[in-house]
């Protein structure tokens, strides 16, 4: 379970980034995910729930976008999403084709009260 150590990274970035705001309360952390990156949100939540359980963000809450994964074929230049992890253009039927959307895993912002 993977999310157990992204959770971790995900607190030490929050502390950082607290640091310049004294005082102030986090309440909620947006995320995206890419569907590429294989990171179940539900786990990743339920990580960092436990994470946070008992220190200065206890209570605060996870957004989670989910980004789909968009390809880019290198033939024809068409874009299409890979919803089955079929990695052939469906215009052209090549399968040199790249990944365009859906790696991200990043924090965006930060809702400090």
């Amino acid at each position: 379970m993977h999310e157990a150590s992204l959770a971790l990274n995900i607190y030490d970035i929050l502390k950082e980034e607290m640091k310049k705001h004294e005082n102030s309360k986090l309440c909620k952390v947006f995320i995206d995910i890419g569907e590429f990156t294989h990171i179940d949100p539900e786990t990743l939540e339920f990580a960092f729930n436990i994470t946070i359980k008992d220190s200065e963000f206890e209570g605060t809450k996870l957004d989670i976008k989910r980004i789909p994964l968009i390809l880019g074929c290198n033939e024809c230049k068409n874009e299409f999403s890979a919803e089955d992890m079929i990695f052939v253009c469906p215009n052209c039927k090549s399968k040199s084709v790249e990944v365009l959307k859906g790696r991200e895993f990043r924090i965006t912002e930060l809702e400090i009260d």
